[in-house]
Parts: C-alpha cells; sequence; structure tokens
C-alpha cells in the first residue's frame, strides 16, 4: 500500500523523526517542490554551515550506479546529506530493474538516517508497477496546484511565516488580484512575491485597501475586466476595458507591457482560457455535477454567479462559434495584422455572442 502523501509540515517531520532515506517531491507545482528541497536542505545544513550536503543529478543524464554510490557513501565533515535528482521520472524508467533493486536495498534503511535520497519529479505514471513502488518505500511531498481553499491557506501561512496576518477579506481579494494573474495559471511564486510585498509594509494585519492599492498598480485587473465583461455581454463594457488595457497596458511577468503587439496575444490566451473553462464547466454539467462542483473544477473564483449562468446558457454550437472566432484572430495576428482592430473585432463578436440585457417594459 502506497504511503500516505504530506500532510503535516515537512519541517515539523524533521524535527521529530530527522532524516528518512527516501523522499518523493511529485507535482506540477514547481514553487512547491522547491521549497520542499530547501526545506531538506537546510535540515542537513543545521550546525555544518561549511560543509557541503547536497549532491545534484539531473535524472536525464545521471547513471544510476553514481547516484546510489553518493548515497552509500557517509558524509564527510557535515553530519548530514542529500542526494537530490531532478526529473528522477527520467533515471527510474531508463532501467526498471535496476532502479527495483535498488528501492530494496533503501527499504532497508531506517529513520534518522545520514545520507537521503530525493527524488523530484512532476509526477510518476501511476499506471506503472514501479511508480507504485517507488510511493511504497518513499516518503511522499505531494506538490499539485491548490484549490480556492488550499490558495487562501497558502498565502495565510506565507503571511504568518513572515510574522503578519490578513484581515477578513484582504486574503481573498489577493487571489482575485493575483490567483492566475494576466497568464491564466496561478503561479505560487507570483502569489508569495505579492504576499511578501504586503508583509513590507506596515505593522498589524494586511487589509482590503492595502491589497487594492498594490493590486491597482501592478495587477492585470483590466484584462480580467475584458474577459467579464465579454462573459456578461456588455459590448461597450469589453470595449472600454480593452482600451484601458492599450492605454495604460498590463503587468506581465513583472513587467508592464504596452506594446499592442505584444499585449493582443496576451488577452487572445486569456479569452481562450476563459472559453475552455465555460466548456469544461458545460461538460460537467452535461455529466450530471453540481454548481459548486463546476466552480471548484475550473477555479471560475471571480462573479460566480454570472459564471455558471454562462456556462447554463452555452450550447454545443456557441462554443464552437467562439473557438472559431479566437482562431481567426490568432491567424491575422500571426500574419501581422493589426492588433488593436484584431481585437476590438474579436471582442465585440464574442460579447455580442453573451447574454443580452432584457429591455425595460414601457411604463403604461
Amino acid at each position: 500500500m502506497a504511503k500516505k502523501k504530506e500532510e503535516a509540515g515537512l519541517s515539523e517531520r524533521l524535527r521529530e523523526r530527522g532524516l528518512d532515506p527516501l523522499y518523493l517531491i511529485e507535482g506540477k507545482e514547481a514553487f512547491l517542490r522547491a521549497r520542499a528541497v530547501a526545506e531538506l536542505r537546510e535540515f542537513a545544513q543545521a550546525g555544518n554551515a561549511s560543509a557541503p550536503v547536497e549532491a545534484r543529478f539531473e535524472g536525464g543524464k545521471a547513471e544510476l550506479a553514481s547516484v546510489l554510490d553518493e548515497t552509500r557513501t557517509l558524509p564527510f565533515l557535515a553530519s548530514m546529506r542529500i542526494v537530490h535528482v531532478s526529473e528522477a521520472d527520467e533515471l527510474i524508467l531508463r532501467d526498471v530493474e535496476a532502479f527495483e533493486k535498488a528501492l530494496d536495498e533503501i527499504a532497508a534503511r531506517k529513520a534518522p538516517t545520514k545520507s537521503a535520497l530525493v527524488l523530484e519529479t512532476e509526477g510518476l505514471d501511476g499506471r506503472l508497477r514501479i511508480s507504485k513502488r517507488v510511493r511504497e518505500v518513499a516518503h511522499v511531498i505531494a506538490c499539485d496546484a491548490p484549490d480556492e481553499s488550499g490558495l487562501l491557506r497558502f498565502v495565510r501561512e506565507r503571511a504568518r511565516s513572515r510574522g503578519r496576518s490578513f484581515a477578513p477579506g484582504a486574503d481573498s481579494a489577493l487571489l482575485d488580484r493575483f490567483g492566475g494573474g494576466a497568464g491564466v495559471q496561478v503561479d505560487l511564486g507570483i502569489l508569495d512575491g505579492e504576499v511578501a510585498k504586503l508583509c513590507s509594509g506596515s505593522d498589524g494585519a494586511i487589509t482590503l485597501e492595502q491589497v487594492t492599492a498594490l493590486a491597482s498598480s501592478l495587477s492585470a485587473e483590466d484584462t480580467f475586466a475584458v474577459v467579464g465583461a465579454v462573459g456578461r455581454g456588455d459590448v461597450r463594457g469589453a470595449l472600454e476595458s480593452l482600451r484601458a488595457v492599450f492605454r495604460d497596458g498590463a503587468v506581465v511577468d513583472g513587467e508592464r507591457k504596452r506594446d499592442p503587439r505584444g499585449l493582443a496575444p496576451m488577452l487572445l490566451g486569456l479569452l481562450a482560457w476563459d472559453l475552455g473553462r465555460v466548456f469544461k464547466g458545460r461538460s460537467l454539467l452535461d455529466q450530471g455535477r453540481t454548481a459548486q462542483d463546476v466552480i471548484s473544477e475550473v477555479k471560475a473564483w471571480r462573479e460566480k454567479e454570472a459564471f455558471i449562468a454562462r456556462v447554463r446558457g452555452a450550447s454545443a454550437e456557441s462554443l464552437r462559434r467562439a473557438h472559431a472566432l479566437l482562431r481567426e484572430a490568432d491567424a491575422q495576428l500571426k500574419d501581422s495584422g493589426d492588433a488593436v482592430e484584431i481585437m476590438t473585432a474579436l471582442i465585440a463578436r464574442l460579447a455580442l455572442m453573451g447574454p443580452r440585457p432584457r429591455a425595460k417594459a414601457f411604463a403604461r
């Protein structure tokens, strides 16, 4: 039976048990993987500031024999060491039989140990027997992308680690501003950086006003305003937000970009991501899933009721038409067309496909 994934903090486990002989750091979140490796390194380094405590290998280049030799060698000068293999799935799959034998050797060791093998990977193929065996022997540290509640725990923990906390609602506001930023995917590194900036200010709880002030100058809020207005069928609002993006620029990877030809692909990617969310939500509803399931699955944390209304109103035909418009705009941009003209036409056409506001009845 595979070992249970990491729930208690790694630091606490290390203090209680010392080094385990084998760790599997597994998941798509590079920030979490890097943090887990750093915690192991810092634990091994404690009390040995001048001694090397880590041997590093790349799974695609390393020889298994060399890695194992490192794990068998007693630390020189330092009291503990870790042998870190990145892209470990490549090392494992190059010679499965030899790796299985190595696992038998490692499984015979007991914690605390002086030398630990650390396997880091985005993910092992769960269908393979060797993957199951690795998880049985290793202490597994899951580094998967968190859901909304997990992201809230993340930003709160990062604030606590810096001696601060969030006032009610401020943490959720931070996620609204930076949970995805301009580039669609939630980036824990960006979130951690924004928490650090907020913590560097005055003492006390981080307020909603502080989050809003930071977001107004650093986020790509207008890009989300474009998407939101398109989803509501608000043609005027969508075009005004688009004009604001082209006028003021938007922050991408920490830098404000203003060139329309640089902004257009980003906006196109955001619109494609949003259409993908609606497509997935429609599919989930068709499978009998609840609206709350949809919100959780697609991480639709902004304007939840409006998003669910969009999903319920979407049809296979409307989704195909929207996808065709995005592909047409993408081809035009790649053909060096005018970015402002192309995106203005696209935004207007997509918004016109959205729900229409009901006309007010005439008074009698």
